[in-house]
């Protein structure tokens, strides 16, 4: 946020909505406690945009010429993805690749080490069948998350907050690389993990093979 990333500020606003449908959504919430956390979600909101402040309101002023800029280099990513759907150009190759492809449309003088949208970089890089079951992976994470949040009777807190920092790594995906920044993907690995974990009955996690007996 003190970045005063546009994508970064938006997509932290659209998880905090998430977060406060799937807490609403789970119904389990007294009405105390139920406006404590919308309300302390709304302290978090306006925190959002005073942490970012004027320089966030000026970025937000030459947001034109720089989505141009985007949208010319994500139709050459699409292009270059066409030429390599399957096995696509090795992970990692995006800063090799891309010069290869790159024309008029974009300035000279901008370099672009990233697609800034994590989703068409990894169907370059990975190719369409493998990107694909990356994509369907974390969607899979996501689903167990809504089904806990639907089916567990205590703790539900936990698949909540692993469905809301999907939805905002998610979101910010479209627009930036957040994810490939090692920080941000262990975080965000760190807290799925457990909020998957935690997206189970406890009747179903002790009746698991393998699992060790109650009380054990």
């Amino acid at each position: 946020l003190l970045t005063a990333s546009r994508g970064g500020t938006f997509s932290a606003l659209f998880g905090l909505l998430v977060l406060a449908g799937a807490f609403f959504r789970a119904g389990a919430l007294p009405d105390r406690p139920a406006s404590i956390i919308a309300g302390s979600i709304v302290v978090a909101g306006v925190l959002v945009f005073a942490l970012s402040g004027e320089h966030l309101s000026k970025r937000l002023e030459h947001l034109d010429p720089e989505m141009d800029g985007r949208a010319a280099v994500y139709t050459i990513v699409l292009g270059a993805v066409a030429d390599a759907p399957v096995l696509g150009a090795g992970y990692g190759t995006f800063p090799d690749v891309f010069p290869l492809y790159r024309d008029a449309s974009i300035a000279h003088t901008a370099r672009w080490e990233a697609a800034h949208n994590t989703y068409l970089e990894n169907l370059l890089e990975l190719g369409v069948p493998a990107a694909t079951a990356l994509f369907a992976s974390i969607a899979a994470c996501a689903r167990i998350c809504w089904l806990g949040i639907r089916r567990r009777r205590r703790h539900r807190v936990y698949p909540i907050v692993g469905l809301a920092v999907t939805a905002l790594v998610a979101a910010h995906a479209t627009v930036d690389f957040s994810l490939q920044i090692p920080a941000v993907s262990y975080a965000y690995a760190f807290l799925l993990g457990i909020a998957c974990a935690q997206s189970f009955p406890s009747e179903a996690r002790i009746s698991a093979p393998g699992s060790p007996a109650p009380g054990a």
